[in-house]
């Protein structure tokens, strides 16, 4: 198989979306008291975002919270992950996050 080419390369805006997503992600380890569990891991996920917003193969928020937290799926119930899908990106994480908190 042909090597898969930079996504950054095609977007003349994903290397400043990344860089800052990144600088974000990085300052919640600065503040007083350490990173808020509840919402760091959105911050790394805000990363992969920043690459190649609005991908249609991107994992729903639960999925990813085990991934970066290992939370479970953060006590989303199938019936309520199917939900999910009818809500906008930010409905989701905060319904997700909220589940950590």
């Amino acid at each position: 198989p042909s090597p898969v080419g930079n996504p950054l390369a095609a977007d003349n805006g994903a290397r400043d979306r990344v860089d800052t997503a990144v600088e974000h992600a990085l300052a919640g380890y600065e503040v007083e008291g350490g990173a808020d569990k509840a919402t760091q891991w959105q911050r790394w996920v805000d990363v992969r975002d920043a690459v190649q917003p609005g991908h249609k193969h991107r994992y729903y928020d639960d999925q990813m919270l085990y991934h970066y937290t290992r939370e479970g799926f953060g006590g989303v119930t199938n019936v309520e992950r199917a939900s999910l899908g009818a809500l906008t990106h930010p409905e989701r994480t905060a319904r997700v996050s909220e589940r950590v908190r």
